[in-house]
């Protein structure tokens, strides 16, 4: 989509704005770098230790129970025990 230049809140509203209905990240920075009140779609970070696929793929049951629910523009952090965050302000 040429998006790849794109910084975090801009890439959020541009999602946001071609339709996309939630953002799927391992950047566990978003949490503290955006206002999480005021986000355009609901944003999901997986707490992985890397982005390496067979360390992704445990998560993919859980990322699909998640998005099988209606969810609010809110950030949901998906840990590997499988504990789900629902967060609206970062956590400290």
């Amino acid at each position: 989509m040429g998006w790849e230049t794109l910084s975090n809140g801009v890439l959020l509203k541009s999602a946001a704005d071609a339709g996309f209905e939630a953002f799927v990240s391992i950047d566990k920075k978003i949490e503290h770098e955006q206002n999480l009140k005021i986000l355009p779609l609901t944003v999901i970070v997986i707490d992985a230790l890397s982005n390496a696929l067979p360390t992704l793929i445990p998560f993919s049951p859980l990322l699909l129970d998640l998005l099988k629910q209606p969810v609010d523009p809110v950030l949901f952090v998906v840990e590997p025990t499988g504990r789900v965050h629902r967060l609206t302000a970062s956590r400290k």
